[in-house]
């Protein structure tokens, strides 16, 4: 048999059943390097005959060999075979003389087996040896066999022995179903997909020539049957080499459960060992819509206005109602048919409102042909009259002598928005039996000039504007007060306070400015009138004022502030202390409210990213931590900060957003990974994406940082890699041999002129040789060297002075050693250890072997 690691490796990574690798022998005149048979048998699994059974006959077996390389061209392909019984003591395989085989085309050759010598019962019994039926084998039969070509050109190459073993016949199979769904709908379509193996063991399988006592089989190119049971239907279908399927299956027409029975089973009698598995699946009703949701943009709203209806429709199995009809209607009549919902089940529909004023119900409908019936659901519209907004704009006055002409000024507006254009505008001081009529203009505005009352006191001045586009009115009053003589009415209201921040933050610490506009409302000038400002009313005064108010004119007043965080009321007051008489003393004071926030702020520079790897080792395919150190150079804890981590672009692609707490004055940590890819990567990070936290600077939230991803690189050699060969496989002072060295890339990009030094008990032998690796793969390199006689070190190091950066510069040297006689006799002394024989028998064909695995590898790892 063939041995060897090289050999092993070979067949484990490239082999499936019986397919090998066979490196070339010395038996012909030498051949190229990459020579090759490859043998196999059909069926890849043969089964022998039953041993309590002979006339369940067992498997025609072909033997396959794709024989290539030769440099002539092919002449004879020839096989040598026998048989043999493994469990009796000195028992040989009869080998009968050379068989030619058959060119089947191209480099392909087969030849079938001939039936095998059985024993008929064991321990001796039985009469003996007999024949077993033509052209099948006996389950305890080895088959060895071993095949030679040879080319025009006198080339020869060979095989080693290869046995096998045919199965013994399993009683039954195995079968795993499961199903692609468990619930269906009538008539709709769904898979049985499973396995199967024959699952006995063979008892006379002898472990010691190399098959387990558990190995299983598949019941490959097996016929499947599955029945849904109650109905009886029938579905049919193969098993594949490896023993699976997958059958399709249409599902009842009545809903209800079933149970979906798989059977396997082959009609060749050595493998017609049914197996069967039972599964259920429910077969339910169609889907129906069982909900629509109904919501529209607005329940009240104006006639002809735009409404927007939305839900969503979902059927009674809780999925998504997609693809719909969706039907609109008001009052019976449909105002909107040509929608569908959407994949989610949403609908969203635009209509106008209806022209008169009512209450409507708005009823929406979704419908599908496949599964009906269809689902209504509805909602109340209200249709109504716009409402007029009336402000009283300003009086020429509100204090005044008998007799004196006053002006009121105002504006109607819509409370749809739209001013009241041409409007009719109606003007009454009840108390006094005073009226007048006037206009809007066509921005809403009206003006209305009367003459006061005769006789002094507090009078109420109403004032209606009807609409012309609306059948409705709105109203607003004022009080005028009518003094006998002149003074001063001295007023401030809450609108006329405002607050300014030079930074444009209302936050602690900060500079404010604090106005309040005063307006003399009466008929007599006030000088150096005091204006208090204060908080908590007026409890806690802040700053102070004087003002000068002429008649009808407003003064403004102004103190400044460093603000106190919280929310405080600002109350302003005008001649607190009534050192001026007016003629009203009720309207001298207001407030308004101001808050003050904290100072937030929260920060970071490039210089506060960092990363790191497990390894220290920034190279592609690795794990990398990208770390963000977050400074929170305010005086509020900002717990929840947001911290988005990704790649600067545009727009930028975020792998991560953390929330993290992050104390007044303090920082705190966030950190994302990342599987590193080759190449330069521009990280971003920024604080607080969505603006949720009112900053006194936004301008450093955001920092980048690049950093440069590598390949990995990183070479090996190790002693089992270095081999030295004579060529004659004697190692003997004086000879010329060759180093061989089997350098290898475990890196994740190909490698060329990497540089290999050999050395021969510390002294360089040859030049510099260089060799080129693919990714994942591995070369040889060599050096010519003349034996001495000796205990010698092969030393081997690869990439000497360092030309590439790895991973791992640790495993780059490696050495071996060995002991050369003085003697060139064959044989004796001279000759290889056993293990070294073989290693040079095989060498070339490692070689080739090697180099083969290193494009598989290659290629496997670009389809990645």
């Amino acid at each position: 048999m063939i041995r060897g690691s090289a050999f092993v490796l070979a067949v484990a990574i490239l082999s499936t059943s019986f397919i090998v690798f066979l490196t070339p022998t010395d038996a012909g005149a030498p051949i190229s390097l990459g020579s090759q048979i490859e043998a196999y048998t059909f069926p890849r699994n043969p089964i022998g005959t039953d041993f309590y059974n002979p006339t369940i006959l067992g498997d025609m077996v072909t033997v396959f060999a794709d024989v290539t390389g030769l440099p002539g061209t092919i002449v004879t392909v020839d096989i040598t075979y026998g048989f043999c019984d493994p469990h009796y003591a000195g028992t040989a395989c009869s080998m009968p003389a050379i068989a030619p085989m058959v060119k089947v085309a191209g480099s392909l050759y087969s030849f079938q087996l001939p039936g095998a010598i059985a024993t008929k019962s064991r321990g001796g019994g039985g009469g003996g040896p007999v024949p077993a039926p033509g052209g099948t084998y006996w389950a305890e039969n080895k088959v060895d066999y071993s095949i030679a070509a040879t080319d025009s050109l006198s080339n020869t190459i060979s095989t080693s022995t290869i046995e096998f073993y045919p199965y013994w016949p399993r009683p039954w199979a195995t079968v795993f179903s499961n199903l692609s769904a468990s619930t269906t709908y009538p008539g709709a379509q769904f898979w049985v997909n499973g396995s199967s193996f024959f699952n006995d063991t063979d008892p006379y399988y002898d472990p010691v020539q190399g098959l387990p006592l558990d190995y299983v089989f598949p019941a490959e190119t097996c016929d499947v049957s599955v029945t849904l049971t109650p109905g009886g239907t029938t579905f049919t279908g193969k098993t594949s080499g490896d023993g699976g399927y997958s059958i399709a299956m249409t599902a009842p027409a009545s809903p209800g459960q079933y149970t979906v029975s798989t059977t396997v089973s082959n009609s060749s009698d050595n493998r017609n060992v049914p197996g069967a598995n039972d599964t259920a699946i429910g077969v339910i009703a169609l889907p129906q819509i069982s909900s629509v949701s109904v919501n529209l943009s607005k329940s009240s709203t104006f006639p002809s206005e735009p409404i927007w209806v939305n839900g969503t429709a979902r059927y009674d199995n809780g999925s998504a109602a997609n693809l719909c009809d969706v039907n609109v209607t008001v009052l019976g009549t449909t105002i909107y048919n040509n929608s569908k919902t959407l994949g989610n089940g949403n609908y969203s529909m635009k209509f106008t409102a209806p022209a008169a004023f009512n209450t409507y119900t708005v009823r929406v409908t979704v419908s599908n042909a496949t599964y009906p019936p269809p689902k209504q659901n509805q909602t109340a519209l209200l249709v109504r009259q716009p409402k007029i907004n009336v402000a009283m704009g300003g009086l020429s006055a509100t204090t005044m002598l008998p007799l004196a002409e006053l002006w009121i000024n105002g504006t109607a507006v819509y409370d749809t928005g739209l001013t009241v254009q041409n409007g009719v505008v109606n003007l009454s001081v009840p108390r006094a039996a005073i009226g007048a009529n006037g206009t809007t203009n066509g921005t809403g505005e009206f003006t209305i000039h009367i003459v006061g009352p005769a006789v002094p006191g507090s009078y109420a001045l109403n004032v209606s504007v009807w609409g012309a586009l609306y059948d409705n009115s709105g109203n607003a009053s004022e009080t005028i007060t009518v003094v006998a003589t002149p003074l001063p009415d001295l007023t401030v209201s809450s609108s006329s306070i405002t607050f300014f921040s030079p930074s444009g933050l209302f936050l602690e610490g900060k500079e404010i400015f604090i106005t309040a506009r005063v307006k003399n409302a009466g008929i007599l000038a006030a000088a150096d009138v005091p204006v208090s400002f204060s908080l908590a009313g007026g409890s806690h005064p802040i700053a102070w004022a004087n003002v000068t108010a002429s008649i009808g004119k407003t003064s403004t007043a102004n103190v400044s502030w460093t603000a106190l965080p919280g929310a405080h009321t600002v109350q302003v007051s005008v001649d607190p202390d009534n050192v001026t008489e007016e003629s009203v003393e009720t309207n001298n004071n207001a407030t308004r409210d101001l808050f003050i926030d904290n100072i937030r702020d929260i920060a970071i520079t490039a210089s506060d990213i960092s990363f790191s790897s497990p390894d220290s080792a920034f190279v592609n395919g690795r794990i990398i931590t990208v770390s963000a150190f977050v400074k929170n150079i305010g005086s509020v804890d900002l717990n929840g900060t947001s911290v988005a981590i990704g790649f600067a672009g545009d727009p930028a692609w975020y792998i991560a957003d953390v929330l993290v707490d992050v104390p007044a004055h303090g920082s705190a940590v966030a950190q994302a990974t990342w599987k590193a890819g080759y190449g330069n990567h521009t990280f971003i990070v920024v604080l607080d994406r969505e603006n949720a936290v009112n900053e006194t600077d936004e301008t450093n939230n955001a920092a980048s940082k690049t950093l440069f991803i590598d390949v990995i690189r990183d070479l090996s050699v190790s002693a089992g890699d270095i081999m030295v060969v004579p060529r004659d496989g004697r190692f003997a002072a004086g000879r010329k041999v060759t180093i061989f060295a089997l350098v290898r890339n475990s890196g994740s990009t190909a490698l060329d002129g990497v540089q290999v030094l050999f050395a021969v008990d510390g002294n360089i032998v040859a030049g510099v040789a260089r060799v080129t690796i693919p990714v994942g793969g591995a070369a040889f390199a060599q050096a010519t060297w003349t034996a001495t006689k000796g205990d010698h070190t092969f030393g081997v190091s690869v990439d000497p002075e360092n030309e590439i950066a790895e991973v791992n510069e640790a495993n780059n040297q490696a050495s071996r050693s060995l002991t050369f006689d003085g003697s060139s006799a064959a044989g004796g002394a001279n000759a290889l250890p056993p293990e070294d024989a073989f290693a040079n028998a095989v060498l070339v064909g490692a070689i080739a072997i090697a180099a083969l695995i290193s494009t598989l590898l290659a290629l496997a790892a670009s389809k990645r």
